[in-house]
């Protein structure tokens, strides 16, 4: 079985290092299979405004600072780990992340109910993120009243598209 398994994979690297050469991969034809290869999307200054379940909850400045820290740090994890921002930071971990800013490490840990590898690889640098978006917060305040305005006169679906 293991020799099976190893004759199986054997050209796999080779295979991936051929893909990832391949000059059809920057084709622009939609038609092209290597068109097919996923990109990851590029993150703009307000890209945190989109993410999922964002307006199903009330986030002053300071939470609205922490929500776009977190999504560029996930953003910059993600490109150079080659890994998926969702599997990084799930959204519900960011909002809930973002509502309760703890300022500490243990209490950030104290607030994951599960394991995200990247989350405690990074414990630090999260803590630091969220600090720094607190002091940045008065910068995101008239965005959170925005927002808040809009949701309360709009329905949801208005809201999200609105954004």
């Amino acid at each position: 079985m293991l020799r099976y398994a190893r004759e199986d994979t054997h050209y796999l690297l080779y295979i991936y290092d051929l893909m990832k050469r391949n000059p059809l991969s920057s084709s622009t034809d939609p038609n092209c299979p290597a068109s097919l290869v996923e990109q990851k999307e590029i993150l703009a200054e307000n890209s945190y405004l989109n993410i999922y379940g964002f307006y199903d909850v009330d986030l002053n400045g300071q939470q609205l600072a922490i929500v776009a820290g977190l999504c560029q740090w996930r953003d910059v994890i993600a490109r150079s780990e080659d890994e998926s921002t969702g599997y990084l930071l799930p959204y519900k971990v960011l909002i809930e992340i973002a509502k309760q800013m703890p300022v500490t490490t243990g209490k950030l840990q104290h607030l994951l109910k599960s394991r995200h590898p990247y989350i405690e690889r990074n414990l630090g640098s999260i803590v630091g993120i969220i600090k720094h978006s607190m002091q940045n917060g008065a910068a995101f305040e008239p965005v959170a009243k925005k927002i808040v305005r809009r949701c309360l006169f709009n329905s949801h679906e208005d809201c999200e598209r609105d954004s």
